[in-house]
């Protein structure tokens, strides 16, 4: 810019066409590169928004998959009672006495299982099955 003021203030004077053309270049030349700059600068802004819409999408995606892991969550523990807060109930003990007895009673009225039911394979045990002391 100071070139150009130069030049400027060198062909008034003398009226020299070359300097005049030198700095009529020397205008365009700058205009041009303002102009690249302008571009430039609203390329960045374009970029930062792209950026700042990216991350807000992203957070958008975080929420939604907040919200379903803690539906999730809710669902888990609506479907599946607290054992250690059940276990503190005063009719744990009788419900859970109850269900032994029932258990047992179904089975004695089972019977064995079927002969084909089974495997026929039995493991292989070595020395007293863990029941020797040493």
């Amino acid at each position: 810019m100071d070139r150009l003021q130069d030049l400027y203030q060198q062909a008034a004077p003398n009226g020299s066409v070359l300097l005049r053309i030198q700095a009529e270049d020397l205008r365009r030349q700058l205009a041009a590169l303002q102009e690249e700059m302008q571009r430039t600068v609203e390329q960045r802004d374009e970029e930062r928004l792209r950026v700042v819409r990216a991350i807000e999408m992203l957070d958008l995606q975080r929420e939604e998959l907040r919200r379903a892991t803690l539906h999730e969550t809710q669902d888990y523990a609506v479907s599946r009672p607290d054992l250690l807060a059940l276990s503190e109930r005063p009719e744990a003990v009788s419900a859970a006495t109850e269900l032994a007895m029932t258990f047992d009673q179904v089975f004695r009225a089972l019977g064995p299982p079927p002969p084909g039911l089974l495997s026929e394979d039995q493991p292989v045990l070595r020395g007293n099955g863990g029941g020797s002391e040493k």
